[in-house]
This record gives structure tokens, sequence and C-alpha cells, in this order.
């Protein structure tokens, strides 16, 4: 019962007789009617050797629960002579063929109707009318003694207790004839199957929940009550037909506003097989939207990979859906399981038997959805598990696989946009899943699937060192091992071009643009992504004016471009209050740009020192990547410092020129930038800062903050400086980006009391304002030089400065 070997059609060749001529052979049958009793009573007595005597062939029920009592009574005869060999045997029902391929039909699914499971009075019909639908699925058989040598190996039982035998014999017949079944139906149906029922037999378990019950000072039979409570909880079912179903489902809801295709990069999907099949996957997409979990499932299946389990928030285990994933393979678990012990414990061990058995696991690694655009940092509870049981030698290797999930636009970016402006999240229930399908009936342009190369734990970790599970503590290979998965993540996600327009419109702080100035500047921005091979998706490949009008006009669709057709031109800006949506579209790129942005400000600081102009300007750069290490991904700082180089020789190669001639070449240098960043790339960031930085400074400094409060005085703050014109971006003001600078505040220790707090709070504000001055003189060059090129009617007037 190790692998399975083979299948039958009906009306073609039985499968092969499971032993030799002579030996005995016990049929461990797994049926549901009495019609399959008798398909598989009938290949047996067609099937067996003429040296073997009727007598010599028994055949037994399988039994579907944990009551092995009859199975354990029908055995006991039989285990004297442990050359017995035990065939597990059950009856597959196929669907019928559509569009090459044996799944449900959406008749099947209307009428939720099993096409695998058909009822007593369709089988035989099935037999008579359709035999290729029929076959006979008889997994490897094994010998009593093979059983029994790897039950005791495995620590659950022998055949000293002939119950627990049974039981274990049981589990071993259905998991051989699930692999058989697999190799049948196809690899997208490969679900865990019993992990309940192996894990809580395992000797494993047992002695975890010892050692648990004497932490905890509590008795052996209360820990292992509540954790089998937890192991069920975990549990999924397995069904072929709820897969289909909720591939159905899945397609069904983003096709019509998507389309039924996902784009693909073929070669990053063979990369990705070819990464599977040498070790177990962990699936790792990028959260951006409810969306997600359906194009990954669809995706996975467009390919002929293995549909992985997913693991989601137990919220989103609402009726009548939450029982269909279970079904399909979805596993929900709790949101908040720090103070429980023993679930951690079952979790721990949930995932590290999936691991051992080769199941692809799926979960986000941001933990929630991105309300900004950009990537969240990693949460590492799930992964600290898995990294356990990879350094326990559980498995020889674990192969992470990046994903990043990009849409040309999103409906969910309104609720984002409330709630960066303080409204509440609204809880998942029958009628939210409603309410969002049908919302996605608008046209949102594409999906875009990119698979990144993937990380091997073997090649991050080392090999595995026998290291037992130690705790909760998220140590620094672990954290690097979950930032190098977050870094491809990014490197692969495509420019957009919705994402491209947002980022030139939100550059010029609500000013109108023609169609030529947009795609002039969008130009600048393709030409740097060409030069430096970064990922482009096909929309935002804009050959023409046409093209970028195309972009435009899809925006203006969902309100997020206003346009304006009643003057001598056409000319467009961000839409009323659409601030916040654009610059969720502009901030699933801007880690692209961000490096470019650092290098202006670093310029202009550096030219005002006095001393090494060259020194001053590393100096500036690496404390600008300190104030945003909580908003992007840097690379070490060797790492960085030669990224900074590398643009630096693409983009001005005689920047040390320019530092030595002083402030006026180095202003001249910055004009000549295609594009210029910093205003559209980083202005945002800072102005929200400032507001953390002066509410700050209001606070009584001998009083601890309660963050929601403080939040919230940020966003009033934000909004008078809005009104004043003290801050320019409308998308600055924003929970999320406020919840960032607090961060920074504390990392600065800046809400720790100290006789010199006041002082250090005022100085971190200036601090973060001379770098808004800086973006003011930045983007008064970037006007001149617009100004400069202007060929029709007057130029448009400079910027105020903040």
């Amino acid at each position: 019962m190790n692998e399975a070997v083979s299948s039958n059609v009906a009306g073609a060749p039985w499968p092969a007789w499971p032993a030799e001529a002579g030996t005995r052979v016990v049929f461990l049958v797994d049926t549901r009617t009495a019609t399959e009793r008798q398909f598989i009573d009938r290949w047996i007595a067609q099937s067996r050797p003429a040296a073997t005597s009727g007598e010599q062939v028994s055949v037994l029920a399988l039994p579907r629960g944990e009551d092995f009592k009859g199975l354990s009574q029908q055995l006991a005869p039989l285990l004297g002579d442990e050359a017995t060999v035990l065939a597990p045997v059950r009856v597959a029902w196929l669907p019928r063929e559509l569009q090459g391929e044996r799944i449900a039909r959406l008749s099947d699914l209307l009428l939720l109707r099993d096409p695998r499971h058909p009822r007593e009075k369709l089988q035989q019909r099935i037999i008579n009318t359709e035999p290729e639908r029929c076959r006979i699925v008889a997994a490897q058989p094994a010998t009593i003694a093979n059983l029994n040598a790897r039950a005791k190996a495995a620590g659950d039982a022998d055949l000293s207790d002939p119950e627990g035998f049974a039981g274990f014999v049981q589990r071993q017949a259905h998991l051989a004839l699930e692999r058989a079944e697999y190799r049948l139906i196809g690899r997208r149906y490969k679900m865990p199957k019993l992990v309940r029922e192996q894990i809580a037999a395992s000797k494993r378990f047992r002695d975890g929940v010892a050692e648990q019950a004497q932490r905890l000072k509590r008795s052996q039979e209360s820990v292992h009550k509540e954790a089998l409570g937890y192991l069920q909880e975990l549990r999924t079912a397995h069904s072929p037909f709820a897969i289909d179903v909720m591939m159905q489902l899945a397609r069904g809801l983003f096709s019509r506003g998507y389309g039924a295709q996902i784009d693909y990069d073929q070669g990053q999907i063979e990369r990705t097989r070819e990464a599977l099949e040498r070790a177990p996957g962990i699936i790792l997409p990028s959260h951006k939207s409810n969306l997600d979990s359906a194009v990954t499932s669809v995706a996975f299946a467009d390919n002929r990979l293995a549909v992985p389990t997913t693991f989601g928030g137990i919220n989103l285990a609402f009726w009548p859906m939450g029982s269909l994933a279970r079904k399909a393979g979805r596993v929900f678990i709790r949101r908040d399981i720090k103070s429980n012990p023993v679930y951690k414990f079952v979790l721990r061990e949930y995932l590290g038997y999936l691991a051992e058995k080769r199941f692809s696991l799926e979960w986000y690694i941001e933990g929630g959805r991105s309300r900004t655009g950009k990537l969240l940092p990693p949460k590492l509870g799930l992964l600290n598990y898995l990294v356990a049981a990879y350094r326990e030698g559980r498995v020889e290797d674990l192969m992470l696989i990046p994903i990043s999930i990009a849409y040309d636009q999103l409906h969910e970016v309104s609720e984002f946009a409330a709630e960066a402006k303080g409204g509440t999240k609204k809880a998942e229930n029958l009628a939210w899943f409603v309410r969002f399908f049908r919302a996605q009936r608008d046209p949102f342009g594409r999906i875009y699937f990119r698979v990144a190369e993937p990380v091997s734990l073997r090649e991050m970790l080392g090999p595995p060192d026998g290291r037992q599970w130690e705790g909760d503590e998220e140590t620094l290979p672990i954290q690097k091992v979950a930032f190098e998965v977050s870094t491809r993540i990014n490197e692969v996600t495509p420019l957009t071009g919705t994402s491209l327009a947002a980022l030139v419109l939100l550059s010029h702080r609500g000013r109108a643009l023609t169609l030529e100035e947009i795609h002039r500047e969008l130009d600048e921005y393709l030409t740097l992504a060409i030069a430096r091979r970064l990922p482009i998706a096909p929309s935002a490949r804009l050959a023409d004016a046409e093209a970028v009008r195309r972009i435009l006009e899809a925006l203006a669709g969902h309100n997020v471009v206003a346009i304006h057709r009643g003057g001598l031109k056409t000319v467009y800006s961000i839409g009323p209050d659409q601030y916040l949506a654009a610059a969720f579209y502009r901030n699933t790129i801007i880690h692209f740009f961000v490096n470019d942005a650092i290098i202006e400000l670093a310029l202009l600081k550096a030219v005002e020192s006095d001393g090494d102009r060259e020194a001053a300007f590393m100096q500036e750069a690496m404390r600008l990547r300190d104030l945003l290490k909580f908003e992007f991904f840097f690379k070490e700082k060797s790492e960085f410092r030669a990224s900074i180089e590398r643009e630096l020789k693409l983009q001005a190669p005689h920047w040390t020129e320019a530092l030595a001639g002083g402030e006026e070449q180095v202003l001249a240098l910055i004009r000549t930038l295609r594009p210029i960043t910093s205003p559209g790339v980083l202005r945002s960031f800072f102005e929200a800062y400032v507001v953390v930085a002066d509410t700050l400074n209001a606070s009584d400094p001998g009083v601890s903050l309660e963050e929601k409060k403080f939040l919230a005085a940020c966003g009033d703050v934000g909004r008078q400086y809005m009104l004043q014109r003290r801050i320019q971006s409308a998308e600055s003001v924003s929970r999320h980006l406020f919840q960032t600078g607090l961060q920074l505040a504390k990392n600065q220790k800046l809400l720790e009391t100290g006789d010199t707090l006041a002082e250090r709070r005022a100085g971190f504000a200036a601090m973060l304002r001379d770098v808004l001055r800086r973006i003011d003189t930045i983007e008064l060059q970037a006007w001149s030089r617009r100004r400069d090129r202007s060929r029709q009617g007057s130029a448009p007037p400079l910027p105020a400065q903040s």
C-alpha cells in the first residue's frame, strides 16, 4: 500500500492480479453501493488465476469511520500468516469529457449532482452504456508482515494490538486508494486525506500532547481532548466535485470583470513545475484582493499543477462558502493564537505532517490584504512552523514559491480608501459575498499572474540539523527567508498601464495634464523600465498616445480619473476624492523607483556639505533608507549601496563632477534625469510623517499614547494641513501611512519618556521638513524643464512650496 499502480476501463483488460498465483489475498474493498460491490466481485472472479483457489481469496469491507472492531475481528484469523497480501480496491466514476477534460459540467454544478458519485440507479446504466466512465482502482498491495513493520516504525500499533493494527491498515488502505485515484483523475485533485486520523494516531502527536500537559500543568486527558478538537477544526474534506464547483465559481467570480483568461508567463510556470517536482511547495502569493485565492486556484488548474491546500482566516468560513471551501481543501485558522499553546502545537503538527507528505501549501505571507498597494511586511507565524519541520528533518527541502498577482484595476480600492480615512472594515458574510460578486461585473482590465524564482530552504538555511522546536521566536535566518520571498514578489510585479498613469498624475498635485504631457512622462518611465529590464504588463506597452488615452478612459470609467473635454484641449486629472485610490495603483510599482528618488534627495543634501560631498551623499542615502525602512523592502546595506551606484551610472554618470561644481550644477543634473521621481514617489510618505511628527510634538511627553486616538488625531491634523496647503498630496492623509509614521517614531525612541524628549521630537519634525524642502526644490526643476520644452500656449505656473 505504498504507491498506486493501475486502473481499468470497463470492457478493457482488468488490472493485474495483486499477488503471485497461490498466494493468499485479502481484498479490502471501499464501496458505497451494492452495484459497486458486484462490479468488484466480477473483476475478482474473472481475474483470479487458476492456481489460486477460492479459499485463498477473501473480501473485507473497509470501514469509513473510526470503528475498527469489525475489521479487527475479520482480520484476526488471517494475521497468523504474515505472507498474506492485503489489496485495497474501489470503483471510480468519471464525469463525461468536457473540452478534453473529465470535470463536472455546469449542469452538474447547478443541480449539485456529483458525477463522481452517481446514484445507484445511474451506476448500472453507466456500466452498460458508458463503460469508459467506470474504472476499477487497485492500489499497491502489501503483505501483513510489511504493514506490521511499517506500523511499528511509525509507533502506531503492531500485531499485538489487533484493533490498533486494524486502524493502521484501514488508514493506509484509504491513502493508497487516494494515490491510485489521483493518477486516474489528475493531479489537481491531490488533497490530503485522513490527516486528523493519521496525526492523532502517531506517537509523535501523543508525545507532544504529554509534553504540553506537563508544561501547562494540566491532565494529559484534557490536553488530548482539546488537541483533538483543534484537529477537527482544521480538518478538510476531500471532494473532487467540490474542487470542480470551486473552480467554476472561482473563474465565474473574476471572468466578468477581467475575462476568463489570466495572463501568465509560461517560462515562470515551467520553472515552478520543476521546483514542485523536486520538493514540496509553499505557495506565497501577494494579497491585494479577495479575488486572489480564486485567481491562484484557477492558475494552478489551468497549468495542471496540483491545487495547494490553502490556509486562510477563519473570518471567511461563513456559510455556505466555508463548508464548500473546506471540501475543496481550504483550512481555516484562527487569527489570534498567541495565548493558546495547545492550538499552536496542533497547527505546527498539522503543517509539518502535510509538508512531510509532500503536499503543496498556500497562504498569504502578508497576512491580510494590502490596503495601500505596497507589499506588507511578512508575517512569520506559519513559516516558523514549516522551518521547524524542515530543521527537524521531516522533509529534505521546501520550495517557497513567491507569486505576484496584479490587476489593472480593482473594485476594492474604494473600500481601502474609506478605511484609510478612518472607516471600518466590513465583516465577511453571505450578504457581503453577494455584494462582492455583483461588484465584479464591470470591466476592470486584466489579471497578471507572475511567479518568481523559488526560494529553497536548504539553500537559505543549510541542510536539516535535527534541531527541535524551541518556541515562537522569529530568528534572523527566518526573517531573511521571508524578506527574500517578499523581495522576489516585488521583483516580478509587472508595471501596468494604470499604475504608471496614476504615478504620473499624482506627481502633479491635482493639476490636469494634456494627453501629450502624460504620454511624454509615461515614455520616460517606460524607457527607464526597459533599460533596467523591469517586468512590463501588456497594458503598459503604450506605443502611442491612443494607447495612453485608452488607459485614462478605463480609469475614468471607475472615477479614478476626471476628464475635462470642453476647452481647447482635453485634459486629465485625478478624480475628486480619488487620490487614495490612485495612490493604491501607484504604490504597486513605486518600489522600482524609490532608489531614484533617494538619489535625487541625497544629491541635494550632499551639495550643501562643506566636507567630502561624495561621502555625504552616501551617508544621506543610507539615512533616507533608514527613514523609509517600514515602507519598502531594501536590500542589505552593502547591496543597497551597490544598487545606488549602479543607478547613478545609468542615470547620472557625471554626478561626482556635479557635486564638486556646486548647487547649480546639481540642479542642472537633476533637470536631465528621465524621469524625475521624488515628488511623485516619496512626497506623500514624508508629508504623512510630518503630520505624525507635529501631532507627536503637540502631545504631552509625559503621557503614554493610545494608538487609536493618536491616529484619529493625525487624521484631523492632516485634513487641517491640506486645507491650509501646508501639505500638498491628498493621499498623504491616510491612516495606513500614519501607522508606519508612528512605527518610525517608535523606532527613533520618540515614544519613550526622558528629559530631552520634546527636543528630540522637534528635531525629528525638522529633519522631515528638510526632506520636503528638497522635494519642493526638485519639483521646481521638473516644472522648469516642462516650461522650457512647452511649445503650446503659456507655460504652466510653478507650484507653491510646502
